[in-house]
């Protein structure tokens, strides 16, 4: 039942459960923690008991102003029920503009950038493809201490700081990890999130603060080539369709995702060529192989039926990248003394210090070009025909038919 005496301010906090008379119609509910206005009118001839909102933020006094305010708009003939929808509504609105303006306002941390990025990247990215994971692991490296903060305040000189131990030590990756930070940062721009330029710009950004360096190529690991009669006994002693893959591979001098995915629809045996596709060439060209008589002899001695893959794993499909480097290992040869990329470098030294054939020949042994853009727009032979002579007498080296005997092939011509 409702108080007899109406309630004063302060009386408010002390009162119990219940409905509290506050003034002629109004009355303060009080319901576990929390105190609200209720105040009764006749709207349309029937009882109506619209709240006028919590104590304390509406006082006593506002309260009786509220309810006042109320039984005039009612006397007046205003539609007070469609008046409050109407501000509910209105309120509804201005508070999810405020919502949205905070959102904006929040901005969005690097790490919601490099999120974004790799998203858009993705659509790219071939299935099993590793470049997510290298995204991440350098990012998250040289991000480390601004992920959490506001990708539109990050400086060049906190991406400079974060780089510049490793700068000269380890130039590729830094390099790298500075085009995942471009892209990051544009990304972020695109999204509205940053206005100022992009600190990962190398002009007038990082330049300044990083300086230019002198490239070291790192050198693969790689026998000299007088060690390969020795080496290729070990290699045959080894056995196996990974090392027969291996051994085809130093033979021609390829490259071994160029050799691990190697079809037989590739190869003429009679014409003892093979030609390599352009998509798996690594500057997108078809590359023509010339193949030596040990090449020829290792591929018929293949197991198969000579459809589809050439070397097939164990467990069916193409070899994975380190199957070669397994090898190697099994042969207890130190990762420091070679590598199989390595033997590349053999051949190349062996063509260059034991044949006089041009520089252009011997570089497209590697599927190397040395010509210009202008020259390979009239010259488009890859000189398969003086390529051969040197491939086999690489391939009488390297399996020992040639008995260590230095060989002059070619003459010397202009390039």
């Amino acid at each position: 039942m409702p108080a007899r005496r109406p309630i004063t301010e302060l009386q408010i906090p002390r009162l119990g459960e219940g409905l509290h008379r506050a003034d002629t119609g109004l009355y303060l509910q009080v319901r576990g923690g929390s105190r609200s206005w209720l105040v009764r009118v006749m709207l349309d001839g029937k009882v109506s008991v619209p709240g006028l909102g919590a104590w304390p933020d509406v006082s006593l006094a506002d309260a009786k102003k509220q309810a006042v305010d109320l039984r005039q708009k009612i006397k007046a003939g205003v539609d007070v029920p469609l008046e409050r929808k109407v501000k509910r509504a209105e309120a509804k609105l201005e508070q999810s503009e405020r919502q949205a303006a905070a959102v904006a306002a929040l901005g969005m941390t690097f790490e919601q950038a490099m999120e974004g990025a790799i998203g858009v990247q993705r659509a790219r990215w071939k299935p099993g493809n590793k470049s997510e994971g290298q995204w991440r692991q350098t990012l998250t490296t040289y991000g480390a201490k601004f992920m959490q903060q506001d990708v539109a305040t990050i400086t060049s000189a906190q991406l400079a700081e974060a780089l510049k131990d490793d700068w000269h030590k380890k130039a590729e990756t830094c390099d790298r990890t500075v085009d995942r930070f471009r892209k990051v940062f544009s990304y972020a721009a695109a999204m509205g999130k940053r206005t100022a330029p992009n600190p990962a710009a190398w002009e007038g950004a990082l330049e300044p603060l990083l300086g230019n360096r002198q490239k070291v190529v790192e050198s693969m690991p790689s026998l000299p080539y007088a060690a390969m009669p020795a080496f290729w006994k070990r290699l045959e002693a080894e056995g196996g369709i990974a090392a027969c893959m291996m051994a085809f591979t130093i033979l021609t001098g390829v490259r071994t995702t160029e050799a691990r995915g190697m079809q037989w629809d590739e190869v003429d045996l009679k014409a003892k060529r093979w030609t390599v596709p352009a998509e798996r060439m690594k500057m997108k060209r078809p590359h023509v192989v010339p193949l030596s008589d040990a090449a020829i002899a290792l591929l018929k001695g293949l197991p198969g039926d000579q459809e589809g893959l050439v070397f097939v794993a164990p467990r069916g499909g193409m070899f994975s990248d380190m199957a070669m480097t397994a090898v190697l290992r099994r042969m207890d040869i130190p990762a420091g003394d070679a590598s199989v990329h390595g033997f590349r470098a053999s051949l190349r030294t062996f063509l260059g210090e034991c044949t006089t054939e041009t520089e252009m020949v011997r570089e497209l042994c590697l599927a190397h070009d040395t010509r210009s853009k202008t020259q390979l727009a009239y010259d488009r032979s890859d000189y398969p025909e003086r390529r051969a002579p040197l491939m086999q007498a690489w391939a009488d080296h390297v399996t020992g038919k040639s008995a260590g005997k230095i060989v002059q092939l070619g003459t010397v011509r202009a390039a």
